[in-house]
């Protein structure tokens, strides 16, 4: 009996890849949501094609696109950070790229402790990546994720970053109402209403608020309200 060399399609590839890191959030606990506007889109526009994977066989409609990159989103309040998700990660064959940037609500409030939060990581496997955009809850009772931003000494080859549906600019978000389903044979949560979710997407940049400019502009304002009226001075700090 000889053995014989088992050669995968690229969506099996594909398959096998988000099937590994849908076992490695499971494991962390990471409420992952799918978010990935390719798939997304095929799922608003054929019920048919849902119901037929809803049969749990490893044939890969809906996860495995034209593209060489997944996204999902992660909802920070729910999950806690574990040190270990990277070493976990590389166990199963995974790259992993972790990008953090400056904790917004803490730069409103002239917080100079420098703590980074993390915003994106990247998962890679096979020439494909798992991109996971991490939500922070605002006090305006938004969902908000920052810019995916490189520093000087990561690898500006590791994914095909132009091509990424989310990191070019923030975003802010209504808090999406989860379902869970299942998407080529794999349990996934998506948003309930998927085409409000993608018309979302489509208007979703941010413009973070200038808090000291502001505050200054404020302040002059105050002191020359006392010598005359300006009503102008009283422009939502989100305008500037």
């Amino acid at each position: 009996m000889f053995g014989r060399t088992v050669h995968l399609s690229g969506k099996d590839t594909q398959w096998q890849v988000v099937k590994k890191f849908m076992g490695l959030v499971h494991k962390y606990n990471m409420p992952v949501f799918l978010v990935d506007t390719a798939s997304l889109g095929l799922l608003s526009q054929d019920s048919m094609l849902l119901r037929d994977s809803l049969v749990k066989e490893p044939h890969c409609t809906f996860l495995c696109t034209n593209r060489d990159v997944l996204t999902f989103a992660l909802l920070n309040n729910l999950w806690k950070y574990d040190a270990g998700l990277v070493a976990a990660a590389e166990e199963k064959g995974f790259e992993l790229l972790e990008v953090r940037g400056k904790d917004p609500r803490l730069v409103s409030m002239d917080d100079l402790s420098g703590n980074e939060i993390p915003l994106h990581f990247l998962f890679r496997l096979q020439g494909y990546v798992v991109h996971v955009v991490v939500l922070y809850e605002r006090s305006g009772n938004y969902l908000w994720h920052g810019v995916l931003r490189l520093k000087p000494n990561m690898d500006r080859k590791f994914a095909p970053f132009r091509r990424l549906d989310y990191g070019h600019n923030a975003g802010a978000y209504d808090r999406p109402e989860l379902v869970l389903t299942t998407l080529d044979g794999l349990d996934v949560r998506i948003p309930r209403n998927i085409s409000g979710f993608l018309t979302e997407y489509s208007q979703a940049r941010f413009l973070e608020c200038r808090y000291r400019d502001a505050r200054s502009f404020f302040q002059v304002c105050d002191f020359m309200s006392h010598f005359r009226s300006v009503p102008h001075c009283f422009t939502k700090c989100s305008l500037l």
